[in-house]
């Protein structure tokens, strides 16, 4: 009976294969002459991440904006929230397109326009003047992320804070965002509750989640992660299925951290489902998807003729099962090409795919150290 269910759901969804890499640039612009390089949280002075984290806390502390509008409205994520701040803004922004920029061919572009335009914002409306959207270098902490450095409140060392008070819903206890008052989903301060193993937490789809037993960290191995971005070559589908998957350093980064990174949703709010939509609330996110793009940087310039301009996929997420999201791994039609948009919610200028291609050109002017 369930075998026959599942042939009659794969074969409601018909077969579907894209790529784009052949087809002639759309509005080509000019190489950028002096890109800016990114580089990984920990090579920043203290000086640097300190400009860096009160920036962050400058956008929460302005006040929302009316620009913001619900562009998807889907799922269980409430109403937009006036009372909120700038950054709760950016927030929503990931709550509403979640159905949309997950699992689909949209998940590398849009993330790399959403970190590349809160940078900006810092820029504009908090005069950050510091390094670009830093990264975190996850393969550094792959002995041991629960004690790394990264989550040491120490401005010389870190300053992100560590690990929330168990007692009190994990709420941070130090860092620069110990007192970072966040609306989404719900009224609540930041939260972190390290998981050594997040593949094996209460909800878990086994079919997805294949290896419960399988620490977190183990994605972080620099020897996989250089494998990924050496390797799949011409192969967008491949890469992109390693890097966003269940099993993977992307999906490990936010559920190891746990509380707002790992989509919990606070104690008490009966209302909140539980999901990637509000991960955005912790700034370690723009950490964590500046290393995401910078493994689409590296894997495209890795073989830069088979790889730097492909991309694979469609619009519409296809996640009913193992066996269908295996065929559809970067989403199932239609077709996102390079004049395809990315979605802002009214909070930045229209983009599309072909925009943010390459990062020395057009609106991007940056490269990874």
């Amino acid at each position: 009976m369930v075998r026959n269910l599942l042939a009659l759901l794969a074969c409601a969804v018909p077969v579907f294969s894209a790529a784009v890499s052949e087809q002639s640039p759309v509005n080509a612009s000019q190489e950028c002459t002096n890109p800016v390089v990114r580089r990984e949280w920990r090579s920043l002075t203290p000086d640097e991440r300190q400009q860096w984290l009160d920036a962050i806390k400058c956008m929460a502390s302005l006040p929302h904006t009316d620009d913001l509008v619900v562009e998807v409205g889907k799922g269980d994520i409430g109403p937009i929230n006036a009372s909120g701040s700038y950054y709760d803004d950016f927030a929503y922004v990931h709550m509403d397109q979640n159905p949309v920029v997950h699992f689909t061919a949209r998940f590398f572009p849009f993330h790399r326009a959403y970190v590349h335009k809160i940078d900006e914002k810092m820029r504009t409306l908090c005069n950050y003047t510091g390094p670009s959207a830093p990264y975190w270098d996850w393969s550094l902490d792959a002995a041991d992320v629960e004690h790394s450095t990264m989550f040491d409140p120490d401005v010389n060392v870190s300053g992100l804070g560590g690990w929330g008070d168990p007692e009190n819903d994990f709420q941070l206890v130090d860092g620069a965002f110990a007192d970072l008052h966040l609306t989404y989903p719900s009224p609540h301060r930041l939260r972190r509750n390290f998981t050594q193993y997040p593949f094996a937490t209460e909800g878990k789809d086994p079919q997805f989640y294949t290896q419960p037993w399988m620490p977190g960290n183990e994605t972080f191995q620099g020897d996989l992660l250089r494998n990924l971005t050496q390797g799949y070559v011409g192969d967008y589908k491949g890469f992109h299925s390693k890097i966003e998957a269940f099993l993977t350093a992307h999906a490990a980064g936010h559920q190891m951290i746990g509380g707002d990174m790992g989509g919990i949703c606070p104690t008490g709010d009966t209302e909140c489902v539980p999901g990637a939509t509000f991960t955005t609330n912790d700034p370690l996110f723009w950490l964590h998807h500046s290393m995401v793009d910078k493994m689409w940087f590296d894997w495209q310039h890795a073989h830069v003729e088979e790889n730097f301009y492909l991309i694979e996929g469609g619009l519409t997420p296809h996640i009913e099962n193992a066996t269908i999201y295996a065929q559809y791994t970067t989403g199932g039609p239609p077709a996102l090409d390079f004049n395809t948009s990315l979605p802002n919610n009214g909070m930045w200028e229209n983009l599309t795919v072909w925009d943010v291609m390459n990062t020395t050109a057009g609106i991007l002017c940056y490269v990874y150290e």
